[in-house]
């Protein structure tokens, strides 16, 4: 029995030891990952807008690159525009500082992690590309 208990506390230790690990671990840069999909922002809405789910297996959890025009700044981010009046790109920055030089209108190129479709297709990590 006393063998048992102290197997289960070294699976614990090591178990809790790969976790903290893997929590704390540090995150690859957007800048350097590679881009899986290239398109406009109103060419991605249309995917979800036509088949949600197919959209949802290319695009979901994929780095991504959208091009298209600021509709509107918001405190998480920005919406780019698409050609459906209520459904846009919301890309949401880790960095508010990157949002300094947008304006409303602007053509913009952000890079993105796509995690689907709530009210906008929404992109985390983003960042604007030169």
């Amino acid at each position: 029995m006393r063998k048992w208990i102290i197997w289960l506390l070294v699976l614990a230790i090591v178990g809790g030891g790969l976790g903290f690990y893997l929590y704390n671990k540090p995150k690859t840069s957007m800048e350097a990952m590679k881009t899986d999909n290239v398109l406009a922002a109103s060419d991605l809405v249309q995917e979800f807008e036509n088949d949600e789910a197919a959209a949802e297996i290319k695009y979901l959890d994929k780095t991504v690159e959208v091009s298209g025009v600021v509709r509107e700044i918001t405190d998480a981010g920005i919406i780019l525009d698409s050609d459906n009046d209520l459904i846009g790109v919301l890309c949401e920055f880790e960095n508010p500082n990157d949002l300094k030089d947008i304006k409303v209108k602007d053509n913009v190129k952000i890079k993105g992690i796509c995690t689907g479709k709530l009210l906008d297709v929404v992109l985390s990590r983003s960042i604007i590309l030169k």
